[in-house]
Order: structure tokens, then sequence, then C-alpha cells
């Protein structure tokens, strides 16, 4: 997939800062809508391809229901799923088709050695969801390089914290089609992102 390009300038104070005044308006975490949204996302993927890569950065966040239980129920069996997080959630790994990784994703070669060991590259769909400060989620969409060209991307928090804001709002939308799942004000959002 080519180079994601930007055709607005950032407006966040600080690069590295996880929340900002808007984070605080945001008051649910993991919506049935983004359970959802993300549900007919896979789902949609599923339909136009078999066996997927799915690359989820960022796992198993919330206590109850999450992004990573959503993968887990609907991919197929056929289907590969790798999670990348800095903290310990080895207890999400299912056989040779949900792995997992602790590093920071931002340790390319670890995370690359073991995408390649699995066979899953290209990526299908790459989910966003780790620490939410611009330098951070830019840092993730060096992933892009290694998806297929059909591939789709997804942010977690994209209406409330700023480095998924600022990359839904600034992205050049001439070359890439953009669409906020969940809008509402309260809910942190998820939106997707591909190639046009």
């Amino acid at each position: 997939m080519k180079k994601i390009e930007f055709s607005k300038s950032f407006q966040v104070e600080n690069r590295d800062a996880d929340a900002d005044e808007k984070t605080k308006y945001c008051t649910v975490e993991w919506s049935n809508s983004n359970h959802s949204e993300l549900a007919n996302l896979i789902q949609e993927k599923m339909a136009q391809k078999s066996n997927l890569n799915v690359l989820e950065i960022g796992v198993d966040r919330n206590a109850g229901d999450s992004s990573t239980k959503c993968f887990k129920s609907n991919l197929r069996h056929e289907d590969k799923y790798l999670g990348v997080d800095i903290a310990d959630r080895s207890h999400i790994i299912e056989g040779n088709r949900i792995n997992f990784v602790q590093t920071d994703a931002k340790d390319y070669q670890k995370v690359l050695e073991k995408l390649t060991g699995l066979n899953m590259l290209p990526i299908d769909i790459l989910f966003i969801d780790g620490w939410h400060s611009l330098n951070q989620v830019l840092a993730e969409l060096e992933y892009v390089q290694y998806m297929n060209d059909d591939g789709i991307i997804i942010l977690h928090d994209t209406n409330g914290h700023p480095g998924p804001r600022e990359v839904i709002r600034c992205i050049d939308k001439k070359e890439w089609d953009v669409r906020n799942h969940c809008p509402q004000e309260n809910d942190y959002g998820l939106s997707s992102i591909r190639s046009r």
C-alpha cells in the first residue's frame, strides 16, 4: 500500500501527549457501536478475501468487551491475527490462529520478524489502538507499507485522543477514503482508512 500523505498541518500542542482537553468529553471507551462497526468491517474484508492477515496494535485493553475480542469472535479458522502490546497479553493466544508479541510497535524488526515467521505478510487489516499521541500513531502507520493495496486501516479513539483525531483530520482525502463509523460526541470513535 502507498505511504499515507497529509494535506493539512497537525495542530496539537504536544505531539507526545496521549490525551488533551477533548479527551475528557469522551465517556464511552469501547461502545456497542464500536463493536458492531468493527465486526462489519471484518465481515466486509472476509467477503473479499480468504485467509485474512490482521495486525492489532494495542491489545485487549478494556475490561469486558474489546477490539481483540471482536477479532477473535469474528475471524475464521484460516485467518491469522497478531496482537502487539507493551504489556503481557499472551492470554489471548489460540494455537496458530491468534498470536501475540510483547513489544513496542516501534520495534519494527521484532514485529516484522514475527509477521514473517507466521506467514502474515502482506497485512489485510491494520488496527491501531496503542498509545494515542500523534508521534506514536504516525510511527504505527509505518506498517501501512506492509499492507495489501486493498487493505483497510482502522483507528480507534478518533474522536477522543489527539493522535488518531489529528491523523483523520489531516489525511489527504483526495488520496484516502476516510470514514468515521462512530461520530457520537461521547464515543471515543472508530474510523477506517482505505486507499482511493
